[in-house]
């Protein structure tokens, strides 16, 4: 399931309330469920800090997996993100740990 930022700031990227709250929903049904899933987020230096990372990973507390997906600008985007450097999304990760099982870094 992709996480495109931190619940307090979804609808301002979303633009939509309710796309906010279904995706509350679909997140703590799939964390309160025994069904297999993953959740990730294509990570970009303009959307995401150390600070909304962590709100994430208070959100997500308890998840198997959770994959940081760094940006990767291609012909056919049309976009003003960038992606992080490896050694920043490793310090993510590791500011993770304490909220997920199992990070995976792509």
């Amino acid at each position: 399931m992709d996480i495109k930022t931190s619940p307090s700031n979804y609808e301002q990227i979303s633009k939509n309330p309710l796309a906010t709250s279904k995706i509350l929903e679909s997140v703590d049904f799939l964390l309160t469920n025994p069904i297999s899933y993953e959740f990730r987020t294509t990570v970009t230096k303009e959307l995401h800090s150390k600070k909304e990372i962590l709100e994430i990973g208070k959100w997500i507390n308890g998840c198997k997996t959770y994959a940081l997906q760094n940006y990767k600008d291609s012909p056919n985007v049309l976009t003003h993100f960038h992606p992080h450097t490896k050694e920043t999304l490793e310090s993510f990760a590791h500011s993770l740990k304490p909220f997920v099982e199992h990070i995976v870094i792509r």
